[in-house]
């Protein structure tokens, strides 16, 4: 069975191995990278919910011209931050393995 869903409550070991849990991302072209949760090297104690969330595994949600307003972060500040957690030097975020 092949089900999408934005419910990060999913993302939980004791549902899914770590095979069938798999993230799509649009690049700045328009273009989707379908790849799974297997191409990152996780840590046995790490939840993959909270890791999500953090941006450790990418396929962050951006909103385009959504206006932040209730926040006060606005959308540009919201994309620099989401930029900077695919940055390479970023020491506290896992690093995906080679492609399998």
């Amino acid at each position: 069975m092949i089900f999408a869903t934005h419910d990060t409550n999913l993302l939980d070991k004791r549902l899914f191995r770590r095979d069938q849990i798999w993230f799509t991302e649009k690049d700045h072209s328009g273009s989707t990278d379908l790849y799974s949760l297997v191409e990152y090297e996780v840590p046995e104690e790490a939840t993959y919910e909270q890791d999500y969330i953090q941006g450790r595994y990418g396929a962050i949600p951006y909103l385009g011209s959504f206006p932040f307003h209730s926040t006060g972060v606005s959308n540009e500040e919201r994309r620099s931050s989401i930029l900077a957690c695919r940055d390479p030097t970023r020491l506290d975020l896992w690093e995906p393995t080679s492609a399998l």
